[in-house]
């Protein structure tokens, strides 16, 4: 038998992983640890942007101030949410056990 060739390393064995997990259930949830959402705006016309805000106001504030100093009329809001998920539990088994 070849030994394996991994990255440019002769190996004697194929690395193992410690611990696998086979089938788990995850939640999906708001990540009420950090910061809330995060707002910005971009210009469409020229692809300047808002600096990021934990309120809307500042980002719109900005959209206005451009249009009026550049006459651009066409922003992107960008909402930006964080997320974090959890391992609910494990099962050992198939997806029926």
């Amino acid at each position: 038998m070849r030994p394996e060739i991994h990255c440019g390393t002769a190996l004697s064995q194929p690395a193992r992983p410690r611990a696998v997990i086979r089938f788990a259930d995850w939640a999906l949830t708001t990540d009420k640890q950090g910061s809330g959402p995060v707002y910005e705006a971009e210009c469409t016309t020229c692809g300047e942007s808002s600096d990021a805000a934990e309120s809307k106001d500042e980002p719109e504030l900005w959209c206005l101030r451009h249009a009026g100093a550049l006459g651009h009329t066409g922003f992107r809001g960008v909402t930006t949410a964080f997320f974090r998920a959890t391992l609910v539990n494990a099962r050992s088994g198939g997806a029926d056990s």
